[in-house]
């Protein structure tokens, strides 16, 4: 079984993200970008997590990934996002990965090959 880590993570809003302090840690609305990959290699895909605090949950309908948080606190979200991708550790990578979309946005979600 694989066991995903974070390799790395940032965030396009707000860059770097390990110096970002929001005005109100209790009202925040942030997308984090994170690669991750198998613990024994250096590859890596990205997903995108959303992370809200309460006052944004009406604005997203229940389809919609995100995790919701009562304050603002990276260290907290690292390790929700790293316990959530080691419950999605499977026997291969696709697969893995195919669970981690469930909440994170992967970068191959829907991908389609084509022949050429």
């Amino acid at each position: 079984m694989l066991k995903p880590e974070i390799k790395k993570f940032d965030s396009l809003d707000h860059d770097p993200i390990e110096s970002w302090n929001p005005k109100n840690p209790y009202d925040v609305d942030i997308v984090i970008t994170f690669a991750i990959g198998n613990s024994n290699g250096d590859e890596a895909d990205y997903f995108e997590g959303h992370f809200i605090t309460k006052n944004y949950e009406d604005k997203y309908s229940k389809k919609h990934k995100y995790f919701l948080i009562e304050q603002f606190s990276l260290i907290r979200i690292l390790d929700i996002v790293s316990l959530y991708i080691e419950s999605c550790a499977r026997d291969n990578w696709e697969n893995t990965a195919v669970e981690i979309n469930k909440r994170l946005y992967w970068e191959f979600d829907n991908y389609i090959t084509r022949d050429e």
